[in-house]
């Protein structure tokens, strides 16, 4: 897995590099349709429900205010 997270956004200004960012690449131990990322002190849970993934975040994986937290949906193109 792998995954960059920005806070306030990615580009806040022109030729200037985000405020406060996080980055995670490791492997998922999956259990059914939920995984776990754990690497150091990142922790992330998934859970996987049809086309929607749910990550929840400890709050150590990026600068601050910096979160993996979401739910996100599939979008077929």
């Amino acid at each position: 897995m792998v995954g960059e997270a920005y806070w306030p956004q990615p580009e806040p200004a022109k030729d200037l590099p985000p405020r406060h960012s996080g980055e995670i690449d490791g492997k998922l131990t999956l259990l059914g349709n939920r995984a776990r990322h754990d690497q150091d002190y990142c922790k992330i849970d998934l859970a996987l429900i049809g086309d929607i993934l749910i990550a929840s975040d400890n709050d150590m994986c990026g600068g601050t205010n910096v979160r993996f937290n979401g739910v996100y949906r599939r979008v077929r193109a």
